[in-house]
């Protein structure tokens, strides 16, 4: 609830939400690892970060979008010094610990996900996936339908359940695909191995 952290808000808007069958799922980050799971049923469930800190959810029929308003991962500071008798030399740090946004899709919903930065991890969906990142890694197993991605530095890795039609496109990174069977393949990386 909102005052629970001071500083912070939780964002309204459904965990929980009924797309029926064929819905489709979009996720939008700046600076977070997403994992999505295909599980039975026709809900989608947004799992972590459990406390809603940081995300927005909309809901539409057949829609379910969740972005981030901030980054839900921590902030951490530090120091980094080198003392000789009584000098000190030494410097502030500051780094960002990644968050994840975890959720749970309908088995034959599609999933669209933006991301800057993070890894993008998609488990056993089968309506298909539309992935777009910067920077990170991003791993599709069970895979089914239409499968595209868009990386600019991050290796793919793309395990398909049934036929795959494939599409990827990488500045930097390894591309590695493997399916019963590929209706469409269409590799382009400029610096990696496919």
């Amino acid at each position: 609830m909102a005052g629970d952290s001071p500083g912070l808000e939780t964002i309204e808007g459904p965990r929980v939400h009924d797309i029926g069958v064929g819905g489709v799922v979009t996720i939008a980050v700046e600076a977070d690892d997403v994992r999505i799971q295909g599980v039975d049923g026709t809900e989608v469930r947004v799992v972590a970060p459990a406390d809603g800190i940081g995300i927005a959810t909309e809901a539409q029929a057949g829609r379910f979008s969740v972005r981030t308003v901030r980054h839900v991962g921590t902030d951490a500071t530090g120091y980094v010094g080198l003392r000789i008798g009584r000098r000190a030399f030494g410097f502030p740090l500051g780094f960002r610990v990644s968050g994840t946004i975890e959720i749970e899709v309908p088995r034959d919903a599609s999933v669209e996900v933006g991301s800057a930065a993070g890894d993008v991890t998609v488990r056993d969906v089968g309506g298909g996936a539309v992935i777009r990142t910067a920077s990170g890694d991003v791993s599709i197993k069970g895979a089914a339908g239409r499968v595209a991605v868009s990386v600019a530095s991050g290796n793919v890795t793309v395990i398909g359940a049934q036929p795959v039609s494939l599409d990827v496109h990488s500045v930097a990174g390894d591309v590695r695909a493997r399916a019963p069977r590929f209706d469409r393949v269409a590799i382009e990386t400029i610096s990696g191995d496919a």
